[in-house]
């Protein structure tokens, strides 16, 4: 549509956990939802995986949120409610802007306690600066 938005993953194997067991079986035929991590590929662009994410979530539109990571610090969109939000479409709207991504990282960072990571510390006991630190997608 013209307009930015956050890079998104979608998670074909969150979504097989988390789509209703009443509509598990057509996310299964049309290859939105696997068991096993990596089962659904997503594509490189991401109008394709936006297109991806329309498809689930016309199945379900939670689950299909929840399904995805969200933002420069690809939060996933199941941690909605243990970060604060009140909704899971509370943290996708809040996505959609640059300090709103770097909101959901922060909330990210302190809740699953990796301030620390952030604070590594070479042999030399000096910090290591912020960028050669590594986590994973959340």
């Amino acid at each position: 549509n013209g307009h930015p938005v956050p890079p998104i993953r979608f998670e074909g194997h969150y979504f097989h956990r988390l789509v209703p067991e009443s509509k598990l079986k057509e996310a299964v035929k049309q290859g939105l939802a696997h068991p096993k991590a990596g089962g659904i590929k997503n594509p490189t662009s991401y109008s394709a995986r936006y297109a991806l994410l329309a498809r689930a979530a016309k199945i379900d539109k939670k689950a299909a949120f929840e399904a995805t990571s969200w933002g420069l610090g690809q939060v996933m969109g199941d941690h909605w409610e243990k970060l604060g939000y009140d909704s899971v479409d509370d943290m996708v709207n809040k996505a959609q802007t640059v300090d709103g991504q770097i909101e959901i990282m922060a909330r990210y960072i302190k809740k699953f306690g990796l301030v620390d990571e952030l604070h590594t510390t070479r042999r030399s006991g000096r910090p290591e600066p912020a960028g050669r630190c590594s986590l994973t997608r959340g």
